[in-house]
Parts: C-alpha cells; sequence; structure tokens
C-alpha cells in the first residue's frame, strides 16, 4: 500500500510509493486553515487553494526534462480520486495495491490499451466493452470472469484512465503508465486498484485481487 506519515503540525509530509521504491518529502511552506496549503520540495512548489466546494493547483518549479503532460494526467487522477473519497468514502481508511510491469510501449499506445474495447479485450476484460468518455457508463467482463461495472471518473488524453467500479466491489481501478527509470523506449505500465473501508472494519477477502491485476498485465 501506498504509505504517508507527517503532518501540519510536524511541519511535513513524507510520502511513500513501496511498489515503485520512491519516497517523497515535502515541506509545509505556509498554511491558510481550510483555504490554502503550500508544500515545498528543493525548487518545487505545489500549491492547493479550495474555493467554492473545489480544490484549485498549481505545481511550480518543474525541470525541463521533466514529463509534464505525464504530471497533468497524475494530477487530475489525483484529483479525481480524491473527489470519488469526498463524495462517498470520507473519513475510511484507504488500502491501494499496484501491479507494475515494464513493459517497451509509448504512452498513448498504452492509453489505446486502456480504452479500446478490442485493445481491452487482448488482456484486462473479454472484448465486451470499451472505456467512453468522464461519466460515461463501464459495461463489461473481466477476463478472469466477473462483472466489471462502474463510470469513468477520469480520461487524460493519450495517458491515464481512472474507473470508479461497483462491482464486483467498490472501488477505484487506475490504469497508467510512468517513466521507466532504467530504459527511454520502455514505459512502467501500471494497475493501481484504491478501496475504502471504516477503520474499524474486520479485514475481509477482495475480489478484486493483485493477482489478478498482475495476470491482466502479464497478457
Amino acid at each position: 500500500s501506498d504509505t504517508a506519515r507527517g503532518g501540519l503540525t510536524e511541519g511535513f509530509f513524507v510520502l511513500g510509493w513501496p511498489s515503485l521504491g520512491v519516497e517523497l518529502s515535502l515541506d509545509v511552506h505556509e498554511v491558510d486553515p481550510g483555504e490554502r496549503l503550500v508544500l515545498c520540495n528543493g525548487d518545487a512548489r505545489l500549491e492547493l487553494r479550495v474555493t467554492d466546494g473545489r480544490v484549485d493547483l498549481w505545481h511550480r518549479g518543474l525541470a525541463p526534462e521533466d514529463d509534464l503532460e505525464g504530471m497533468r494526467a497524475s494530477w487530475q487522477v489525483a484529483l479525481g480520486v480524491l473527489a470519488h473519497y469526498l463524495k462517498r468514502h470520507e473519513g475510511q481508511d484507504r488500502h491501494v495495491r499496484w501491479a507494475l510491469r515494464s513493459m517497451r510501449t509509448q504512452a498513448e499506445i498504452a492509453h489505446v490499451f486502456f480504452t479500446d474495447r478490442t485493445a481491452l479485450g487482448s488482456w484486462l476484460t473479454r472484448g465486451d466493452g470499451g472505456v467512453g468518455e468522464v461519466g460515461s457508463a463501464v459495461r463489461c467482463t473481466s477476463h478472469w470472469g466477473s462483472p466489471l461495472r462502474g463510470e469513468v471518473l477520469v480520461r487524460h488524453p493519450g495517458r491515464d484512465v481512472a474507473l470508479r467500479l461497483d462491482e464486483p466491489t467498490e472501488g477505484v481501478l487506475v490504469c497508467r503508465t510512468l517513466p521507466s527509470p532504467t530504459s527511454t523506449t520502455d514505459r512502467l505500465v501500471a494497475l493501481v486498484w484504491s478501496r475504502w473501508e471504516p477503520p474499524s472494519a474486520p479485514p475481509h477477502a477482495d475480489p478484486l485481487t493483485p493477482e489478478h491485476l498482475s495476470t491482466a498485465l502479464g497478457r
């Protein structure tokens, strides 16, 4: 699962993605309670403002070699998942699982396999549904036989996709690519499954397992 420690009173956050072997430290630079938060890491500066029921985000200080379009897609997904949490699961614990594989591909090609009905049918589904625009229904059958029913939360052109699922269980499935740390021709292709439960809820079996996701990527 993804990790986070620290807080506003400590003056820092440390965010971790163990599946990627990545950890990021952020210093709390400015705080206006309930309205504005500024976090810094070196020359990079992230500002979040809450206004009229929405969150505005500015990310400054990126390096010329940074993947700007990938950054935009990542923030769209992050904000989409945050909105889903606030609408449906506020106060609950988030459980995250990653399936990750390095592949010889480009982000735009991977996006086709995240959305096109025939391409999806070659690895994730049984070819009975594609991924449409934001807000459209998701209606297909997974390759292992369970229904995938829900709604498209995010579809960034040529990049990442986030699906809110009600079946086989409630959660959010994100299909994304990331730059490879070791290759200029490969991308890291990731399926990220998030679900939420009350803090006191007893553990239960998740019908969408990491094995399902890893096997799908293997196809």
